[in-house]
């Protein structure tokens, strides 16, 4: 049938597929979409990219990378690099790498991201600060922690969005343990 046929059940806990997201459903979404529509259909990429986000939910990491490689190939093929839903899938498929502990090939493809971030929206568009963000929690988990810093430019997120925005907040979080783990409180302490 589809190659996408070995997209199976993990072997996870029958409850928790039971109530936990509608993989059945996905998957049959995906199945008749593919049957009608083809598997280059934006309307069928979406539903892999769904079925891929239910099982990453379901702790199901290997499954939802595969599908989510898939998902970027395709957008990549037929939307290009600079399209926002092509951003989606790679940072889709770097939240998988992260969490399986793929911290290299993670850092590498969220340094793309923010590239394309800045090719594709304004300097000032909150996405950006969001990219900025999630590269900084990467170097940081892999030890670079002067580079880590580098990433956080506290002047410019206060001048880009008001103080109080959720990213702003993240942003300053994620530069203070940066500070703290170089072993620098006091200038922690200035941002806090």
């Amino acid at each position: 049938m589809h190659h996408l046929s070995n997209v199976r059940p993990c072997q996870y806990s029958a409850r928790a597929w039971q109530f936990g997201g509608g993989r059945k459903m996905h998957r049959q979404v995906l199945e008749l979409r593919l049957e009608i529509l083809g598997q280059r259909d934006l309307r069928t990429i979406s539903a892999m990219s769904e079925l891929a986000t239910t099982l990453y939910r379901h702790n199901c990491l290997d499954k939802a990378e595969q599908l989510e490689r898939q998902v970027l190939y395709l957008r990549l093929e037929i939307l290009g690099q600079r399209h926002l839903d092509t951003l989606s899938a790679i940072l889709s498929l770097v939240k998988t790498l992260h969490k399986r502990g793929h911290l290299d090939e993670a850092q590498k493809m969220r340094r793309q991201a923010l590239g394309l971030y800045h090719q594709i929206l304004e300097q000032r568009h909150p996405g950006i600060i969001l990219a900025m963000s999630k590269l900084d929690t990467t170097l940081r988990k892999r030890g670079h922690l002067d580079e880590a810093q580098k990433m956080k430019r506290p002047a410019l997120y206060y001048q880009i969005l008001e103080q109080r925005h959720p990213g702003i907040l993240l942003t300053m979080s994620n530069l203070v343990t940066t500070l703290r783990k170089r072993r620098n409180p006091k200038d922690a302490d200035k941002i806090e």
